[in-house]
């Protein structure tokens, strides 16, 4: 088994998760200023 390439694609895709939510999170908040939370 390809230890170290399961972990290096499981550190890119939680990388890539973490910063897809905060790319998402600033969206909404430019694109919908009215919602505070």
């Amino acid at each position: 088994m390809m230890i170290d390439e399961m972990f290096a694609a499981l550190f890119i895709l939680s990388a890539l998760s973490v910063a897809l939510y905060f790319i998402t999170d600033k969206l909404l908040k430019a694109l919908i200023p009215w919602e505070t939370e």
